[in-house]
């Protein structure tokens, strides 16, 4: 008998965990959504720090199993049915995949997300739509530099001032990379399930998302500021702490441990 049986029940339990954080943030709205009923929930800021701390598979799921389960309790915030899913699982992903040193996925992720868009019948119509996505993904690209990416594994008591502005830059990139491929995700889905399911007309949603090419970066600019302070203050606090998280390096050694730990047994 071990004091933890796997290192998956601990993974589950904390999906579990930050699934229930996802879902109670799912509830809360964060901004109105324009041109149907809804609005953007806060989940919108839980996507990518979930996503950081748990990876870019646990995180995901976590994020799947909350947000779902918030749109039953909130269907308004599921202003795109059930695509809704999609971008904060994105976001997650993207978060995930840059902690755990997959870097040459955002890039991708963004680059088609923004060709997506601009082939739809509505980003023909408002190009320029895509400017602060654009903007993301050159900063996505500043994390092939080894010197900053490292920013994102640099434990907070070995970090130099020096390093600690190298750490806010990569944080600061990676929540603005998954926070704007969520947008333009959801973007790309509104262009055609607004229009095909929600019945607006092509030139309603074109002139609905020419107002919002000035008025979206403010709504991004604040979640990407409050995820960036949250992050740096989890990222610093929890290795401190002796937390131990998928992301982390320690973690498969310490969930080894727990395996291999009789119960009772105290020694070190």
């Amino acid at each position: 008998m071990s004091s933890l049986r796997s290192s998956t029940a601990f993974v589950w339990a904390l999906i579990g965990i930050f699934a229930s954080v996802d879902l109670v943030l799912t509830i809360f709205p964060y901004t109105i959504t324009v041109g149907t009923s809804g609005h953007i929930s806060l989940g919108m800021f839980a996507a990518p720090v979930i996503g950081f701390l748990l990876g870019p598979i646990y995180g995901v799921i976590a994020v799947v199993i909350g947000s779902i389960i918030g749109f039953i309790v909130n269907p308004a915030g599921a202003v795109l049915g059930p695509l809704t899913l999609i971008p904060p699982a994105l976001s997650a992903f993207l978060a995930g995949a840059l902690r755990t040193k997959r870097t040459y996925l955002p890039p991708i992720f963004l680059a088609l997300g923004i060709m997506g868009f601009l082939t739809s019948p509505v980003g023909r119509e408002v190009p320029l739509y895509v400017w602060m996505h654009t903007l993301a993904l050159v900063i996505a690209f500043t994390l092939y530099i080894p010197q900053l990416a490292q920013g994102l594994n640099t434990e907070a008591t070995q970090r130099t001032g020096g390093q600690t502005i190298v750490t806010i830059y990569a944080l600061f990139a990676t929540s603005m990379v998954a926070i704007m491929a969520d947008h333009i995700i959801g973007s790309f889905i509104g262009a055609y399930y607004l229009n095909v399911v929600s019945g607006l007309s092509i030139y309603l949603l074109t002139d609905i998302f020419t107002a919002l090419v000035w008025i979206y970066p403010i709504e991004r600019i604040i979640a990407i500021v409050v995820t960036t302070v949250i992050l740096f203050a989890l990222d610093t606090i929890l290795p401190k702490a002796g937390i131990i998280l998928p992301t982390s390096p320690e973690f498969g050694k310490k969930t080894q441990e727990l395996e291999e730990t009789p119960v009772g047994d105290t020694s070190s």
